[in-house]
Parts: structure tokens; sequence; C-alpha cells
């Protein structure tokens, strides 16, 4: 069943299917075409004949005279397959016939089946003009012989009497169909050999294309064997797409299992430096209640923290292949609502220019946790406004902006603050917000930068690549 539903099978068996379907047709119209010919060349054969006999004929009152031997030699030997004869129509006497006619039983009465068939079947002949004079050309079964016949009508006029005479030349068609029989056997031989050798062509290129496929299923086994670490270039542009895709998973894929591991680790250092502070404060013997409530209520809350801050760091970034597109003003509002509530006694003035209607490809989670760090920040320094400015460019992707009119941020500590624990300010917290918000940016393969913005204070660019 497995090679029934391969691809290969498929396509090999669509393409031997059409192979022989068009090898088919194709000697159906060369032996249809052959017997055309032969036909036409019969057809010249008899009308030949027959001129050439009007032409020996002689009216002798009101009979055709025709010599016993005639010019052509078929009409004179026995059993040629070429005979000719002579018929007065109205008395369906035979008046002629050639020396060809010898030992066939039935030529007495050939003229009474000339007449019934043309009484009869007369549209069935095609009708000819020979030297002004009316032909009829057909293939007839007389007797259930198969015969090739040309037909000239001759009247004449005797004493006011009219008399019509029929000139028959017939052929036998076995002679026909036996070069048409051997035609067709050398016709589908030749076909079969065709057949053999396309197909064989067709197995080579199949086999070729789909050795891009080959080996691609091969470096993805290396790659679940630990051999390699992604999927090579030089792919055909159809593949690109995919093995593009699968690298940025597995790259995706490699960046969260560091990302848990590295944040587990930090996550256990962090903690055991706070209880190891939690024990020295607890083994002091004349340390006051309050204080100690104090210290163990802050380490408990900062533990709390960063606690977190792992977690988060550690599903951060988690960029699919599969993301649906995130429109960027929607969750921006949600944010600026729920900030204008925590900050309402700054009365901050948010303003959003999306003329774009920019979308983010990634997951809602991960943007709302960017920009919500990163709108938090700038209510916390901002004086009374916060812009957001969000563009599309189709060569070099989205671009987001936040700016304050706070202080702003010395240029000095614009990169360290980016990082963990480093704040901009003396005010509590681990300073998590825009390290949680940078990895976040980094997994998606984009950047921040901070720059002094327009409106006096600190601004946040970030550009997302398309790719």
């Amino acid at each position: 069943m497995q090679i029934i539903h391969s691809l290969k099978f498929k396509l090999l068996s669509t393409s031997i299917l059409v192979l022989l379907i068009g090898v088919f047709i194709f000697a159906q119209y060369q032996v249809s075409n052959r017997r055309v010919q032969l036909v036409q060349q019969s057809q010249n054969i008899l009308q030949n004949v027959i001129v050439g006999l009007f032409s020996e004929g002689r009216m002798i009152k009101d009979n055709v005279r025709l010599p016993a031997r005639v010019s052509f030699a078929e009409l004179n030997q026995k059993g040629s397959g070429l005979v000719a004869v002579v018929c007065e129509e109205h008395s369906k006497t035979l008046t002629w016939r050639s020396l060809s006619t010898t030992g066939i039983k039935q030529i007495d009465t050939a003229c009474e089946r000339i007449n019934h068939f043309l009484t009869k079947r007369n549209a069935e002949l095609v009708v000819f003009n020979i030297d002004g004079i009316e032909s009829r050309y057909g293939e007839v079964d007389l007797g259930n012989v198969p015969l090739l016949m040309q037909m000239l009508r001759i009247q004449r006029y005797h004493q006011k009497q009219k008399n019509s005479y029929i000139i028959v030349v017939a052929q036998t068609a076995q002679e026909l169909e036996s070069q048409l029989k051997d035609y067709t056997k050398q016709v589908y031989s030749s076909s079969v050999l065709i057949f053999l050798f396309f197909t064989l062509i067709l197995y080579i290129t199949i086999q070729w294309s789909l050795s891009s496929l080959t080996k691609l299923t091969a470096e993805l086994h290396d790659i679940k064997q630990g051999e390699r670490d992604a999927l090579s270039d030089g792919y055909e542009p159809e593949l690109q797409g995919l093995t593009s895709t699968l690298n940025q998973l597995l790259h995706s894929e490699r960046e969260q299992k560091f990302r848990y591991q590295h944040s587990m680790n930090d996550l256990a250092h962090s903690l055991k430096t706070r209880l190891a502070m939690l024990k020295a404060v607890s083994d002091e013997q004349d340390t006051k209640t309050n204080d100690f409530k104090q210290v163990l209520n802050e380490q408990v809350s900062q533990m709390d923290q960063i606690v977190h801050y792992q977690l988060r760091r550690a599903v951060s970034g988690r960029q699919s292949i599969s993301s649906k597109p995130v429109l960027l003003a929607e969750e921006i509002n949600k944010l600026t609502n729920t900030l204008t509530k925590v900050y309402r006694h700054k009365s901050i003035e948010f303003e959003l220019l999306d003329p774009d209607r920019a979308a983010f490809f990634g997951q809602q989670d991960d943007l709302m946790e960017m920009m919500g760090n990163l709108l938090e920040n700038a209510c916390k320094f901002a004086i009374s406004k916060v812009r957001v400015r969000c563009s599309v460019d189709k060569q070099q992707g989205l671009f987001i902006s936040i700016e304050d009119d706070g202080p702003g941020v010395d240029v000095t500590i614009r990169d360290k603050i980016l990082q963990r624990g480093v704040r901009a300010d003396s005010s509590g917290g681990q300073g998590i917000g825009l390290a949680v918000s940078n990895e976040i940016i980094n997994s998606y393969r984009g950047n921040i930068r901070i720059f002094d913005s327009e409106l006096g204070g600190a601004g946040f660019a970030l550009h997302f690549p398309l790719d």
C-alpha cells in the first residue's frame, strides 16, 4: 500500500498511462492514414484501368465490344485479383468479361448483383467525372466478398432506342487488407518499442526530478540522528520555501531548548542566592521580628518575580511556521486602555499612528508581553504623552516605535538597560521587563534600538524582517 501512495508511483503511473494513450492514438492514426493511402492507390489503379478499357472498347450497333486480351496484363491473368466485366444495364446480361474471371463461379450472375447494388445502394458510391463521363467508386460487398469497385456507365442511342452499358472493374480487398495487416503489425511493434523507450526515459526523469526530495528525506533523517543541525542550501526554487521554513522551525526549536536550559539554570542560581540570604537572616539570633518580616517579604517578592521572569523567558519567542497575522492596533488599544487606568494620576495622552494597518506575524502572547513591557516602561517615565507608530515596508518588513516625553535614556546605558537586572532608574524591581521584550524580539530575528524622541524623551524602535 505504501508503494501505491508514494509520489513516485503516482507520477510514474500517470505518465505511463498518458504515454500509453498517446502511443495508441498515434498508432491508430498511422494505420488509418495508411489505409487511406492504400485505398487511394487502388482507386487510381482502377480508374486508369477503366479509362483504358473505355478507350479500347468499340460500339458496334447497340453493343460494346472489347478484345479478349486487353492491354492490362492482370486482366489477362487468371486469379490475379483484378477483374473486369461489361453489363447491359436493362437486360442484366453479361456482354464481356476479362480472362482473369476464369474459374469464378458466380461471374455469370455478376450483372444481376451489380444492378441490384446500383438500385439499392448507389448512394454508397463516390461519384467521379472521367473525361466528362460519370464514374462511381466504392468499397462494396458482393456475395460476402469485399471488393474495391469502379463503375462507368455508357449510354448509346441506336435506332431511337437508348441502351446503357456498365463497365465494371473490381479488385479484391484481400491484398489491401493483407498489406494493411502487415503494416499494422509493424506499427504496433514499433509503438511497443517507442513506449518502452519513453517509459525508461520517464522513469529516469522522475528519479532525477525527485532526487531533491530523496536528499531532503536523508538530511531530515541525519538531523533526527543528530548528525547535522539544518538543511543544506542549493535546493530548487520550488523547494526553497519548504526548506527555509523547516530550517526556521529547527532553529526555533533549538533556541527553545537552549532557552529552557538556560532559564532553569538561572532560576536555580537566583533562588539559591535568595534562600542563602534568608538562611543567613534566620541564623541571626538578634534579628528583630519586623526587620526579619521585611527582609522575608522582600526576598519572597523578588523570588516570585524571578520565577515569573524565567518562565516568561523560557516560553518567549515561540515563532511558528503557521503564525496568523495579529493586527497591532487592536492589541495596542487593549494595552493603552489598561495603562490609562493604572496611570490615571498622570493623565497620559496616547497617540497611535497606524496608516498601513500593520500586522504582527507571530504569537499574540509574545506581542502582548513585548508591547506591554515597552508601553509600561514609557508610561512610567512619561510626563503626559506616549506615541506609538506602526508602518510596513514591503521590502524591509514591520517597523514599530514607542516614544514618550519623559527624561529619556542616557546614551551610555542604552545597551545595558536591555540586559536583565539593569535599570535606568533607582526604583524597585528586577529590571527584567525590557530584557524579556528584547529576547522576544530577538527570537523573531528582529532588533530593538533606543533613540531620542521628538517628544523629548526616549524612543524604542523595533524592526521585524519579512522572513
